[in-house]
């Protein structure tokens, strides 16, 4: 479980350095592994989550939604998520790098 709360701090690091088997996401992410996900798997939900435009910023608030609650809400979020991280090649790209990329690619 440790391994899971890790891996999400790789993306947050200053998140919850001290996450113990009593805080919120220890029981998220055990009730997760009982339901008979891997620890693979889960690191592949956040890492999609990252990857998911909308999640990333790209929405009508311009908000980041990457929650580890939000994550792993349920059964048919974890899916979705690792689904993204394998369809979603690369980064997602702030506006400000999407447009300097196009910018590079109008000057070359």
């Amino acid at each position: 479980m440790s391994a899971v709360l890790d891996h999400y701090r790789t993306h947050h690091p200053r998140w919850c350095p001290n996450a113990t088997s009593k805080t919120k996401e220890w029981g998220i992410v055990r009730k997760l592994l009982g339901e008979g996900y891997s620890v693979a798997d889960l690191c592949e939900a956040i890492d999609g989550c990252h990857k998911t435009p909308h999640n990333c910023g790209q929405n009508d608030r311009g908000e980041k939604y990457q929650s580890l609650g939000l994550i792993m809400r349920d059964a048919s979020q974890v899916t979705r998520f690792i689904e993204n991280n394998r369809k979603i090649r690369g980064p997602v790209l702030s506006d400000l790098e999407r447009r300097n990329q196009e910018a590079a690619n109008n000057w070359l």
